[in-house]
């Protein structure tokens, strides 16, 4: 599971750095997305130790950006309003795994 945490925070500091090049405005505006993304990217290194499943690692380190996968899902339901940031990762990690 070393390879899915590796990929979380590489994903996670890709945006962080991402955020930095940006203006003090437009990280205010994202504030929301950004505290959503530092939930999200937690609760996935959490939530993924536990998977053993071969398949489901590959299906986890193929995808091309996880966290973006989740923040866009709650978004759409804006799940994250509604229940916790570890609440949501779990079940959508049962629904796409």
């Amino acid at each position: 599971m070393d390879a899915v945490k590796k990929k979380i925070e590489d994903e996670y500091e890709l945006f962080c750095l991402d955020m930095m090049r940006t203006s003090r405005m437009n990280i205010f505006t994202k504030s929301r997305e950004i505290e959503m993304k530092k939930r999200i990217a937690f609760s996935l290194k959490k939530n993924l130790k536990s998977v053993q499943d071969k398949e489901k690692r590959e299906k986890i380190l193929i995808q091309e950006n996880l966290i973006d996968s989740v923040f866009r899902k709650a978004c759409e339901y804006e799940a994250l309003n509604e229940m916790n940031a570890e609440k949501f990762v779990q079940s959508w990690i049962n629904a796409n795994l």
